[in-house]
């Protein structure tokens, strides 16, 4: 039986990422074309908000659309950005409602998680 804990750090290892309950998936990676120059880097997932939403290590919010494409979240955009490339096809004006479901659900899963630790805590003690 698998003790369940809460993960201590969200640096996780390149191969994997976690979830709310501290299980580990395959890391999704992510291109992106830097504004200021004409490379690419390629980022990758630290923590999956959803099935299909993750938290870069730059805090933004990326939804896979396809093989080739993504949804890049930031605040003051949303982006389309084809993943061979990294560029950004296209930019979209944020939904408010996005927004805010997507904060409502960090602030829930956080909250989950400081139980879950402040738990772990009174157990050792």
């Amino acid at each position: 039986m698998r003790k369940s804990s809460t993960p201590q750090r969200n640096d996780v290892s390149d191969a994997e990422y976690i979830d709310e309950s501290g299980t580990n998936y395959p890391a999704r990676r992510y291109r992106t074309a830097q504004a200021t120059s004409q490379t690419t880097s390629q980022t990758h997932a630290v923590y999956r908000l959803g099935p299909s939403a993750d938290v870069l290590a730059q805090g933004h919010v990326a939804m896979p659309l396809t093989d080739g494409a993504y949804l890049l979240v930031t605040p003051h955009a949303t982006h389309v950005i084809e993943q061979q490339s990294g560029d950004c096809v296209m930019s979209l004006r944020n939904d408010p409602t996005l927004l805010k479901l997507t904060c409502a659900e960090i602030s829930r899963q956080l909250e989950k998680l400081a139980q879950a630790q402040a738990l772990a805590t009174i157990q050792r003690h």
